[in-house]
């Protein structure tokens, strides 16, 4: 038994990746999209058809004031599998199955990460399209952008977009009018990145946890030879494309049945087949669960919490990947 973070080389455990922990999710909202009673599921309930939890910041589940935990000394998170009715914290709502997948405390999910870089905006014009000048920004047109910190044309932060190229010093927001906006000031950071999944061929338990490595979870060397690239869906149409999106959009398709291509990969991740599977509302299929849009370099997913790695644990559904760290692709709980 080690204690105190040291690492044993010889484990034959692993954290969680990203794909078992889809996998948990859409399990349990099989059965839930199978139910009419709540004959064979203690939670089956016809608004909030889905595993209760410990997500209100109080040991309680905020959809269902019957359910309540005891708590494990952290503050407002609950003893594993102590929810009651026990039944109605797990993925099949009966007293069996796996428990504890709705809120409770956050988790780091492994698998998906993303490089990125970096680049400072010196001009913005106010003009229809958009156009930003970033020096020798290296991308092309249908990139995502992630922009920050812009004095003045404040309008555009704190948002992902997609671009098109004018030349190797100049950009455009698709579908970003900015005639009314703000004059720029100063300032202004773009990041660009890639995103990144682990290969088929790749074990979970392979992975190490540095940056530099060939087998590292994170750094150019381990994605190189243990990841292969993907595209994640982000909503882009301005101005409903800030960082805080949630799962369901109406009754448009979430999660993509294909079985092969990026398609395929984003529903065994457990993210959007498309922007217009999420929103700024989210549906009650889904929980509400948030789906934290950000481009950050060496990407590290949480599940099952807020965005933050000073949130209480079992804090409100509203909430990774995240909650994420800093910020990323995730989803707030395991529905």
């Amino acid at each position: 038994m080690l204690s105190n973070g040291a690492i044993n080389p010889i484990s034959i455990f692993f954290v969680k990746s990203q794909y078992m922990h889809a996998a948990l999710a859409i399990l349990s909202m099989a059965h839930a999209q199978a139910l009419t009673t709540v004959t064979y599921s203690a939670w089956y309930d016809t608004t909030y058809n889905y595993p209760k939890g410990c997500n209100n910041d109080a040991l309680k589940d905020e959809d269902d004031a019957s359910v309540t935990f005891t708590g494990d000394g952290y503050l407002n998170c609950g003893k594993t599998g102590s929810g009651t009715p026990f039944a109605k914290t797990t993925h099949n709502g009966q007293d069996c199955g796996v428990a504890d997948l709705n809120g409770l405390m956050y988790e780091i999910n492994i698998g998906v990460t993303c490089i990125a870089t970096s680049k400072s905006i010196t001009s913005i014009t106010k003009t229809n399209p958009c156009r930003l000048t970033i020096a020798g920004h290296g991308r092309s047109t249908g990139d995502y952008v992630d922009i920050s910190a812009i004095v003045g044309t404040t309008q555009l932060n704190d948002k992902i977009y997609k671009i098109t190229v004018v030349d190797e010093n100049n950009i455009t927001l698709d579908g970003v009018d900015s005639s009314a906006f703000g004059t720029y000031v100063s300032g202004g950071t773009a990041i660009f990145g890639v995103f990144y999944r682990a290969k088929a061929s790749a074990g979970m338990e392979d992975f190490t946890s540095g940056e530099s490595g060939a087998a590292d979870h994170w750094g150019s060397v381990g994605v190189a030879a243990m990841m292969e690239s993907f595209v994640p869906a982000f909503k882009t149409a301005y101005p409903n494309n800030g960082y805080a999106q949630r799962m369901g959009s109406g009754s448009n398709q979430v999660l993509s049945e294909a079985l092969s291509g990026n398609d395929f990969i984003l529903t065994n991740m457990g993210f959007p087949k498309n922007a217009a599977g999420i929103d700024t509302t989210g549906t009650n299929l889904f929980g509400k669960d948030y789906f934290y849009q950000k481009i950050v370099d060496n990407l590290c997913l949480l599940s099952g919490g807020y965005w933050s790695d000073g949130a209480a644990a079992g804090e409100p559904q509203c909430g990774v990947p995240l909650r994420l760290l800093p910020g990323a692709l995730g989803s707030d709980s395991d529905r």
